[in-house]
């Protein structure tokens, strides 16, 4: 599985901590407990849909 890291204090086995924002692949399907809270799989992340507010006084379009 790919994740990508977002937040800082993750390490690979050397020890040498992983910029936030780098994609690595861990085994697995599920998240790693060591990754919890600090990164997202990368298939989620993609499927996600930006949520935005129309300018104020912006008419609002029907939908077909």
């Amino acid at each position: 599985m790919k994740v990508e890291i977002t937040q800082k204090g993750v390490y690979d086995a050397e020890g040498k901590a992983i910029a936030v924002g780098e994609e690595i692949s861990v085994e697995g399907d599920t998240m790693p407990g060591w990754l919890a809270g600090k990164a997202v799989e990368v298939k989620a992340r993609k499927s996600r849909v930006a949520v935005t507010n129309p300018a104020k006084g912006a008419a609002q379009q029907p939908q077909e």
